[in-house]
């Protein structure tokens, strides 16, 4: 496993350099070793990791690997039901639980019920020695084989099981590596969930390879819930001073409110990744006003995670940057993205399928002269008007979201086949155009004013300039409530739940 060799190494070199959170390189060896010693024989067993973003994720991940386990994260915003259909459709066993009486305090325990729970103490600290001397342990990690089973999914449905291997998952890690330049001195601040396998690998894997230290926020609300919750994000970052984070749309949004309420970041940063879904025109504007580093980037757990990514001095705008070094990409017939290479999932739980050399993405999208790969949308997503013309709906929504009137907007196909839209007007704008604007006013009473309607239709007439007659708008409806992941409508990777929003 090459990030254990890799701490091995580190833990030689640099043995009181810091790891994760207060560990250093010899102490997380020594822990990994513990850990490893500890856990019973799961060779070829689907173990569950059920944690928060602390030190024993990581620890006890790289142990299970080293033990030859399939190591299955367990979302901790998951449902008790999704938790329940993650361990009957990937046959866990048994389940590495840290904070264990928490989880049986919000119900997602009883879905445990039938597993065998491995106790963790959450607040480890100074791991101990091995009674009888150096510790050797054996590595019996296959990297052609299965070493997780990833689950992803929004607030509502059932997720499915990515089977991904080793091979893969360090195929991914030197790439992005590479093209982040990782190096010993960076301080990477993890605030996505470790069960996404993106944080698990940019969060973990890639500092830990570099000899890099990786930081656990301490906040009054759980971390891995930070995505529901983003207050005091900003002032999480100034604290730590981080040089790089990993973000989804909705975190970098509530970072640059935060800034721009006068609360610098500070100037140690020097990458902030973002993706899991497209990134608005504004959002990317806000960002290069405030100099951000922003670099966006493009994966999906199918391909190990990410297979295109901007990078310091190869970044264009709108881009989600060039191919990784690992991946090969084409562009099919109809536009649809084709990924091939060592990151290919071995398949999906409970398929017959085998594996597979390439993955039809889902994605449309094309590569500039350049090599910077443009994301257009979702092929599943594509309105056929009443013209006979296909739309995506992703292509209008950029357009609209140039428009400072506009905070979100999802395109839909409506009646007889016209193109519409459900609009969430801008709060400022709201402000600025509302004649008798209170602040305890419902938007629904403020967007009665007849001023407020008819700006709106100039504005939205005004940023739908540029597209054909056939893709612009024939119907709007305001939105009172804003998409979010507390309500359904977005995903915890920032994706609209379109099903969701036209219910």
């Amino acid at each position: 496993m090459h990030v254990w060799e890799s701490i091995k190494c580190w833990a030689e070199a640099a043995p009181l350099k810091t790891s994760i959170g207060a560990l250093s390189y010899s102490e997380l060896k020594s822990a990994v070793e513990q850990a490893y010693l500890t856990l019973p024989d799961v060779k070829g067993k689907k173990i569950g990791l059920l944690a928060g973003n602390t030190p024993l994720w990581g620890i006890y991940d790289i142990a299970l690997t080293l033990k030859g386990a399939t190591v299955v994260p367990i979302p901790t915003f998951f449902s008790k039901e999704q938790v329940e259909h993650i361990i009957s459709d990937s046959g866990i066993e048994m389940a590495v639980v840290d904070r264990y009486k928490h989880y049986v305090s919000t119900g997602v325990g009883e879905a445990l019920d039938n597993t065998v729970i491995i106790l963790v103490d959450c607040d480890l600290e100074a791991p101990g020695e091995c009674k009888d001397g150096p510790c050797h342990i054996e590595d019996l990690s296959d990297r052609e084989a299965v070493t997780k089973i990833i689950y992803t999914s929004g607030t509502t449905g059932r997720p499915k099981g990515v089977r991904v291997t080793l091979k893969g998952i360090e195929a991914v890690t030197k790439s992005l590596i590479k093209r982040t330049v990782t190096k010993m001195s960076d301080r990477h601040l993890s605030l996505l969930p470790l069960s996404t396998l993106v944080e698990a690998i940019g969060g973990l894997y890639v500092p830990l390879s570099a000899g890099s230290t990786i930081i656990y926020p301490k906040t009054v609300f759980p971390p891995e819930n930070i995505l529901f919750r983003p207050k005091g994000l900003t002032e999480i970052v100034r604290q730590t001073a981080p040089t790089s984070l990993n973000l989804v749309p909705s975190l970098l949004e509530a970072m640059l409110k935060d800034v721009e309420s006068m609360q610098d970041l500070p100037s140690t940063l020097r990458f902030v990744a973002c993706g899991g879904a497209p990134l608005t025109a504004a959002l990317r504007e806000r960002a290069s006003q405030l100099k951000l580093p922003l670099y966006e980037g493009y994966g999906l757990s199918e391909c190990s995670s990410v297979v295109a990514l901007n990078g310091a001095g190869m970044s264009k705008p709108g881009s989600v940057g060039k191919i990784l070094f690992h991946a090969a990409l084409e562009i099919a017939a109809d536009g649809e993205i084709i990924v091939s290479g060592p990151g290919i999932m071995d398949g999906y739980t409970g398929s017959s399928e085998g594996k597979k050399s390439e993955i039809a993405t889902g994605d449309l999208g094309y590569i500039d002269d350049e090599g910077y790969l443009f994301i257009t949308g979702r092929k599943d997503n594509l309105i056929l008007t009443g013209q006979g013309r296909n739309v995506s709906p992703e292509w209008v929504e950029s357009s609209l979201e140039r428009s400072w009137a506009i905070h979100q907007v999802m395109v839909y196909k409506g009646k007889g086949g016209d193109i519409s839209a459900s609009i969430v007007p801008d709060k400022e704008w709201i402000k600025k155009v509302a004649r008798d604007y209170s602040p305890g006013d419902s938007l629904a009473k403020i967007l009665e004013d007849p001023a407020a309607i008819t700006s709106m239709y100039e504005e939205v007439k005004a940023a739908s300039a540029d597209l054909p007659e056939y893709a612009k708008l024939s119907n709007i409806e305001l939105a009172e409530n804003a998409f979010s992941v507390e309500n359904g409508f977005l995903g915890v990777d920032g994706r609209l739940n379109r099903k969701a929003i036209s219910n």
